[in-house]
Order: C-alpha cells, then structure tokens, then sequence
C-alpha cells in the first residue's frame, strides 16, 4: 500500500480514520496548520492494549496462543519503540514536507506462522513447553497450541458491545497478505528505525511482566 492509494473503507473506523485525514488536510490550506500523517501496522510493544497482550499471547504461559486468522498470511506490525523514533526523526525534518503529509511506515511484514515461531522460542526458554517425545535425551522444543479467533462470537456479541462489532469488521484485514510502503518515508529520514523482530517480541512480553528478566540479557544490556 502506497500513501496515494484509494482508500474505500467498508468499515467505521475506517471510514473515521479517511475523515480525520480530510479534516486535517482541509486546516492546512491556508497555512495556520502543518500535519504529517504516519500511518503504520497493528502495534505491539512498550504497554498493554495491542492484539498480542489481548488475544494472541494472552495464554502463552500455558502453551498456547490465539490467531486472528490464517498463518499463512503476512500483515503488518509496528513495534511502538520503533514508530516512536520514526516520529522524532520525521518531526526533525518537518521543514522538508508540504503542509500536508503522509507517510507509511512499515514496520515488520510478518505471517501468523513468524509470531508463532517467535512466541514458540520464548516459551521454551520460559520452561511453558514440554520437550517434545522420542527425540532423545536432547528433547525438541514442543509445539504451541493454536487456537483461532471466535469471529462468529465477536459479531454476536457486537450486537449490543460496540467494540466487538468493530473488530469484527476488521476481519478481513487478517485474510488479506498486505504491507506498508515506505519509500517516502526513507527518502526523508534514511533507514527506517527496526528493531529485530524476535529482539522486539521478547521485549514487549517482557514489557507486560510475563518474562522472568533473565530471558533478556542482550536486550536489557541495550
């Protein structure tokens, strides 16, 4: 997805999202205002209130995990300390851009399969996973338990919880391979600030208080 792409939500925050922009392109015409829109993927990271610590890692000290859809399909995440940075060096370089501005930051691309196998390796080293059997004395790591979203319960339920009902609405965003272009954005600041993907899952479980602090030596030295 480009910033100049169509943007024809279906849903209402989508069709929130699509007015704010508007709005905030319509206070910059006469000069009074600048704006610098960063769109990004699904947070993660530094606190709590993210699809990982509400639904998919939820569970995961008892071996399992819970995804929103196929794990095949690649979608993308926004590790909040990564995003952060990127908003400094964008507002540093604010005399660049027109009044009005968008950018896309892109963060990981990453499939359901990539989180599992990240979470996987994190719970291992917690001791949530049995070694797996007949693999000798060694022992291979276990397998997590994948548990898929209850979509049909979410629409239910959003019939009387508004919350519900707009997440439902995003469902297809989990059925549909997409990533975030960023080509404006590195043309402006240089290299997008990422932090490794599996360096980033750790330090946000850890950041909910799920990780004893000995399973970040590297990241915590950082």
């Amino acid at each position: 997805l480009r910033e100049g792409a169509a943007q024809q939500a279906a849903g209402v925050k989508g069709r929130i999202r699509i007015a704010m922009e508007q709005r905030l392109q319509a206070a910059t015409q006469d000069g009074s205002l600048r704006a610098v829109v960063i769109r990004a993927g699904d947070f993660f990271g530094s606190g709590t209130g993210s699809w990982l610590d509400q639904a998919v890692a939820k569970d995961l000290a008892r071996g399992r995990v819970t995804w929103p859809g196929p794990l095949s399909v690649a979608t993308p995440w926004a590790y909040l300390p990564d995003l952060a940075n990127t908003f400094v060096k964008v507002a540093q370089q604010r005399s660049q851009l027109d009044a009005f501005a968008q950018l896309h930051f892109a963060g990981h691309t990453v499939t359901g399969q990539q989180w599992v196998d990240a979470l996987t390796s994190v719970a291992w080293d917690q001791g949530w996973l049995p070694a797996a059997r007949g693999n000798g004395a060694g022992g291979a790591v276990g397998a997590l338990r994948v548990t898929r979203m209850p979509w049909p319960l979410l629409r239910v339920v959003g019939l009387v919880v508004p919350t519900f009902a707009a997440l439902a609405e995003m469902r297809y965003l989990w059925r549909t391979p997409h990533q975030l272009h960023n080509q404006n954005l590195c043309a402006l600041i240089g290299d997008e600030p990422r932090t490794a993907f599996d360096d980033a899952v750790r330090q946000s479980l850890h950041d909910l208080g799920l990780l004893a602090s000995r399973a970040l030596p590297a990241v915590a030295a950082a």
